[in-house]
């Protein structure tokens, strides 16, 4: 039983850095803000619905990173009360540290672009709903991306510790 729980943690943790998730995942997150094209150009051609879901799907992950956190933990005592199980501990804490490198260079790469799809907001040619509404955008995505960071963190201490 132990194992099967142990086989679950690393597979939430595979999942979520994989791009294989059951709804979505950093990667995806990622691939939203720094995806093909423009930021700026699909934030624009959205309508408030579009960003709803993107929105959704970017509130999707951090649940998801939070679970896979809590698996993380869960499994930390459950290897914690086992002999033999140290190699496990060890390994997660080895992971935490190639991961958090790759996913703190991904997020800092997504607030450059939302940076970016900002500055040159200002200088566009659109209507002032346009433009109210695309800032609104920006404004969201870089609230979210923090929210998504603070539950990375989470979990790299959760494979930290």
């Amino acid at each position: 039983m132990r194992h099967l729980k142990l086989a679950a943690a690393f597979a939430a943790a595979a999942v979520l850095f994989a791009g294989a998730p059951a709804s979505a995942s950093p990667g995806d997150i990622i691939d939203i803000i720094v995806g093909e094209g423009d930021l700026l150009d699909r934030l624009i051609a959205l309508d408030a619905e579009g960003i709803a879901d993107m929105r959704d799907t970017i509130a999707d992950a951090r649940v998801e990173i939070d679970r896979a956190a809590d698996d993380i933990r869960f499994a930390r005592e459950e290897a914690a009360e086992g002999r033999g199980n140290r190699l496990v501990v060890l390994a997660l804490s080895v992971a935490a540290e190639e991961i958090e490198q790759i996913v703190g260079e991904a997020v800092a790469a997504a607030y450059v672009e939302i940076d970016d799809a900002e500055r040159r907001l200002v200088g566009l040619d659109v209507s002032p709903e346009e433009r109210n509404e695309t800032q609104s955008a920006i404004d969201g995505l870089r609230i979210d991306l923090a929210d998504v960071e603070a539950a990375l963190g989470r979990l790299m201490e959760a494979l930290k510790d």
